[in-house]
């Protein structure tokens, strides 16, 4: 009876041990998905130029810049800038751009946080992506970013810059 009942605690004990742990894991998991969805909403966008260009390589100072930076699960940073530049300075980045490799259609998902002449481009259009022409990034891509494409967005003066650690 005595080795009857150490079993029955035994396999009492271990059940409520393994579900515990399963549990946990799915209660972790949906912990971080809810901290990456405040990490993202908490992270502001910045208009500061100066930090911008800290961080990634400007070959001309843009008129007007809004950009934010996140960081994932993973550690893996991502980038994405919205910039205007003065006439000259876009056809000198768009010219060298040009040289690394050859330009395509390319569509950005439009954020909440992009200038409001963008906002309404995708509210006219009813989408939520924005139209543009996919340029080479390789004059923007400082370390710790490897990747990245600059897109010219059609019917506007402003370049999307999205770069990532990937």
């Amino acid at each position: 009876m005595l080795i009857v009942r150490k079993a029955l605690i035994l396999s009492i004990s271990l059940t409520v041990i393994f579900s515990a742990c399963s549990t946990q894991q799915v209660v972790n998991s949906e912990n971080k998905t809810a901290r990456l969805q405040i990490s993202r909403e908490q992270t502001p966008a910045k208009d500061d130029i100066a930090e911008l260009n800290s961080i990634v390589l400007l070959p001309n100072v843009p008129e007007e810049v809004i950009w934010r930076e996140e960081v994932d699960g993973k550690n893996h940073k991502k980038l994405v800038a919205v910039m205007r530049f003065s006439q000259e300075d876009e056809k000198n980045i768009i010219e060298k751009a040009k040289s690394y490799r050859e330009p395509e259609s390319a569509e950005v998902s439009a954020e909440d946080w992009f200038p409001p002449e963008l906002s309404a481009q995708t509210e006219l259009a009813g989408d939520e992506t924005l139209k543009g022409i996919s340029y080479s990034a390789k004059d923007f891509i400082q370390l710790p970013y490897t990747s990245g494409r600059l897109v010219k967005i059609s019917n506007s003066d402003y370049f999307v810059l999205e770069l990532s650690t990937e």
